[in-house]
Order: structure tokens, then sequence, then C-alpha cells
């Protein structure tokens, strides 16, 4: 879904010289990927870059414009985090978790409609890729800190 989403945005001129930059080690599917890489015609245009040491992470984070997170099937999702700590916008898929973790610090798209929502889509992951001013990171230190999460984790126990 996410490679269909960047090759219509890559067909505006405007967005024409963006480059999907895809982190980390091949997975499951990454024959499917390569192969949807070629069919879209985005050789070019998209770059896989395997695994990234921890230490350059941040590096892409504050060089990217957003991040694109449709995953399917998730237990969390630290990307998005990551993303957001580094106040850069970031775009998911519109499921469960993502709105419990997320909020509405992240925009979402229903990935399951892609092909009769993609011009709607496009627009979004625009926006996404044009918000001013993200200042996600306090939030993200605030929520994720250990503090945070034991006081979260006594409140369930006190609830049983």
């Amino acid at each position: 879904a996410s490679l269909i989403l960047f090759a219509d945005l890559i067909k505006r001129p405007e967005y024409s010289h963006y480059k999907y930059l895809i982190a980390g080690k091949k997975g499951w599917y990454y024959k499917k990927i390569f192969k949807a890489v070629k069919e879209l015609g985005l050789t070019g245009s998209v770059v896989f870059l395997g695994y990234v040491a921890d230490r350059y992470i941040a590096d892409l984070y504050l060089h990217a414009k957003c991040l694109l997170f449709l995953s399917h099937y998730e237990g969390f999702g630290i990307p998005p985090v990551e993303a957001l700590y580094f106040n850069r916008p970031v775009l998911v898929n519109d499921i469960p978790v993502f709105h419990e973790i997320y909020g509405n610090l992240a925009s979402y798209i229903n990935c399951s409609k892609m092909n009769e929502n993609l011009k709607k889509y496009t627009g979004e992951l625009i926006r996404t890729i044009n918000k001013k001013d993200i200042r996600s990171r306090e939030i993200i230190e605030r929520k994720f800190n250990s503090g945070y999460q034991v006081r979260k984790f006594l409140e369930l126990i006190r609830k049983m």
C-alpha cells in the first residue's frame, strides 16, 4: 500500500524528486516488495538501506519529511514513536493500536481501501509531509517515560 501511495505522490512534479527510504533487514515479504518497486517503476525512487545502526537512526529522522508506516498488523510500532520524538509527522494505517498509541499526533488512512481512495490518501500524505511546527517530542517523552508507565500499571492493578 505504501508503495502505491508513494508512486502516486511522485507523479506530481513538486514531489518527483522525493525518495522513499526503507530501513531494516529483509523481512517476510521482501521479494514481493522488490517486485512491486519494479512493477510500479520506482526503482530509482525507492532506496533499500538494509540494517541501519542505532547511531544513524536520528539522522534519518532529522532529514525525513515524514514517516509512512502503513503496517496492517502491529503490536506497538516503534518507528512512529521515534519519528514523533524527532518532531516528524507520521502517517499510519487506521488500525486500533495506532489510535491508542498515537492519538491525534498521527495522521491516518485506511490501507484496506487504498485503491478506491488513492487520490484522497495522496492528499493526506501531502498534508502530512507539509505539516509545520510539529512539536510532538515533549508529548512522546511524557507518554513513554518510565514514571508514566509505572503510574498507568499501578492504576490497572488498583482496578483489579
